[in-house]
Parts: C-alpha cells; structure tokens; sequence
C-alpha cells in the first residue's frame, strides 16, 4: 500500500498521527520521511482523502461516480478505438470495417498493428507485430475471428514487407482476381482442349491436323490412330490427372479454380506446353499454394 496514506497496519496517517505515527512508520517502513515532518499540505491532503476513503464507523463506504465522459471499454487485448498511425487518411475500406478490425480480429494474441495504409486499388495493409510463437496459430485466429465479424466479404492475408516485416492485406472478395463468365470458361477450355487433342494426335505421327486442312490430299487412316494410340492416351492422361491435382488441392485449402487451359504445342513431336489453371478465389496460405502449385 502507499506508505504516504496508509501505514502497514493499515490506519489511516491521520488516526496515526494521534498514535505515536513516528514509531508506526519507524519500524514498518524506514525509509519513509517521518509524518511530523511532511509539509503541512501533504497532510491537509492526507486528510482529506482519509475523509473520503475511510467511512466513519458504522458507515458504509461510499464508491465514486462512474465517470460518464469515458469512452465505453474495447474487448480485452484488442486496441479499441485508438486512431493509427495513417489512419487519418482516406482509406479504401470503410471506417467501420477497419475499427471492427481493430476491435475484433487484431490484438495481442495475433497481430499488434502500429500503422495502415491504402493498398493497391481496393485493400488496405495493416503494418504491425506477429503475437505468439507460430504465425500459421495467428492467422488462423484472425482468419476465423474475420469470418465471425464479416462473413465472406473481405479476404486476409499475412505476408512480409520488402524488410521482411509481417503485414497483413485486408481485400474485399473478388478483387485481384479478373474473372470471365461461365460461358467463356468453358467454350475457351474446350477449344484449347481439342486443339491439344490434334497437336497431340500429330505428335504421334498421326497427320491429323494435315488432313483437317487438305481432306482430299492427305492418306489418313485407322492403323495411323491404332499405333499411335499409347503414346495419344498417355499423354492426354498425364495432362487429365495433372490437373485433376490442381482441382483436389485447391479443393482441399477451400479455393475455387477455373476450368484448366491446356495449350496446344505446334505440330511437331511435343504435344502440349501443359496447362494454365486459374483461381477463382485465394488460397490461405503460402502452404497452399505450394500445395496448390506443386500438383
């Protein structure tokens, strides 16, 4: 307790002062300036907050107003209402959606922010500290914390700056990515997917795409396609199941893909370049991707 008001048997200086208060404060707290020797508005001081501390005996002891000018309290360990550093500035996402941020998805059990800014056309980066031991823990939390609060709506990602200082880049779903309609999606994965077909077909030897152009000048016949069969199935196999891992994976990390792309090679012994997969929405996580990539 402070040794100024309340002395170690705990009576107030001004009971003490009539109570040989010196030898109190001697024994219980030596290095204390003695009370006969504090200036006389120090114990006016004293005594006046005794007066409103300690109650007189038989009373009850009163507690002060609540202050009704303070602001309402923010959830444990978020950081409230404080503006940030760039704050003040026209951010691309709406007030209300950056103080639910700080109120409920940041805090000091996952990211501590110090600083925010505009990113890019429609996001907002939030520069600050990673809290706790594993990152991957962290933003799992805000992950599910900003699903809670906002639904699908906005998507999080935590990344490192150019001085490998974690970031965290709040996007509303759907931006960064140019999306096509359905229609264009599938007449576009068709059309590179026959092309594939013949480019591969002529890989094997078979003079398809030849006898596409000049029907009438071009020997084509079923032994071409029977033994140039295995080499026809087997690549458009590998191609089939290659992208059949893209789909699983990004499936598995709860990501939407496009209908693969498979380009076709020429018309000489290579059939493909492979294929281009496109994302609909984002994935996670660097894990992901890789995952995702890797397939």
């Amino acid at each position: 307790r402070d040794p100024v008001s309340i002395c170690s048997s705990g009576q107030p200086i001004s009971m003490l002062a009539q109570r040989s208060a010196s030898a109190c404060f001697s024994a219980a707290q030596p290095r204390v300036m003695h009370v006969a020797t504090l200036p006389a508005r120090v114990h006016r001081w004293t005594n006046s907050m005794v007066a409103r501390v300690a109650p007189e005996e038989g009373g009850s002891r009163q507690q002060p107003d609540a202050d009704t000018t303070s602001p309402p309290s923010s959830p444990e360990g978020s950081q409230g209402m404080t503006a940030l550093p760039g704050e003040e500035k026209s951010l691309k996402l709406p007030k209300e959606v950056i103080e639910r941020l700080k109120t409920t998805v940041f805090g000091f059990d996952t990211f501590w922010v110090t600083s925010v800014e505009n990113y890019e056309a429609d996001g907002v980066l939030f520069q600050g500290n990673i809290r706790g031991k594993d990152s991957a823990i962290s933003y799992a939390k805000m992950k599910e914390r900003l699903a809670a609060q906002l639904g699908q709506k906005y998507q999080l990602f935590l990344l490192q700056d150019k001085d490998d200082k974690p970031t965290v880049i709040v996007l509303p779903e759907g931006e960064g990515t140019e999306k096509i309609s359905r229609s264009q999606e599938v007449w576009l994965a068709l059309g590179f997917a026959l092309a594939t077909v013949v480019t591969t077909v002529n890989a094997a030897s078979v003079p398809l795409f030849q006898w596409l152009i000049e029907p009438f000048n071009t020997s084509l016949s079923q032994q071409d396609f029977v033994e140039g069969s295995p080499f026809i199935l087997a690549t458009l196999l590998v191609l089939g199941v290659h992208e059949l891992g893209h789909y699983q994976a990004a499936k598995k990390h709860g990501a939407e893909i496009y209908l693969p792309f498979i380009i076709p090679a020429g018309f000489g012994f290579i059939p493909s370049f492979g294929g281009i997969t496109r994302l609909k929405t984002f994935l996670p996580n660097r894990t992901a991707l890789l995952d995702f990539a890797s397939q």
